[in-house]
């Protein structure tokens, strides 16, 4: 279930509102991934990574995050533009499609998948020309199912938000 903060203010220009969108889609994702990391006793498991983020290191003394142990506001920057990348490409690819994508239906779903791929494959220079490099249709289906739960988290965001 979707939980997310809908208070906005109540004027805001096309591109604050496409900014609301992407950032809330980009939480939620964050959270959808946190929950795949969950262990049978409600906590999870830790998925340490590096940061450059200064100020991050600063404020917590070390460069190193928990993603899985970190909620996405409290994320360092480059881990946030991460999860904002997918969210940029759930958003347009459902803006595009008119608010709402099929993910039951087979070109639909396709259509989705490949551009949040792309996405993922723009901002991970290090998979171009490896065995990630391969058409959303080729992809293990593990990954194929992230991707589509990322659409799904955008469909219901956008239909909260009357997009449909």
């Amino acid at each position: 279930m979707l939980v997310i903060d809908q208070r906005k203010p109540a004027t805001q220009s096309a591109t604050d509102d496409i900014n609301y969108r992407i950032d809330c889609i980009a939480h939620e994702i964050h959270e959808a991934w946190r929950f795949e990391h969950m262990t049978e006793n409600w906590t999870y498991k830790p998925c340490l990574k590096k940061t450059s983020d200064e100020d991050w290191i600063r404020t917590h003394g070390v460069n190193e995050v928990d993603l899985a142990n970190t909620l996405y506001d409290y994320l360092p920057s480059e881990w946030k533009l991460r999860c904002r990348v997918y969210a940029e490409a759930v958003e347009s690819v459902i803006r595009e499609c008119g608010g709402h994508i099929d993910v039951s239906d087979p070109d639909a779903r396709l259509y989705a998948g490949q551009a949040v791929h792309d996405a993922w494959l723009a901002d991970n220079e290090w998979a171009w020309e490896t065995d990630w490099d391969v058409p959303f249709e080729d992809l293990p289906e593990v990954d194929r199912d992230s991707y589509i739960t990322m659409i799904e988290i955008g469909n219901e965001f956008c239909q909260t938000q009357h997009l449909d």
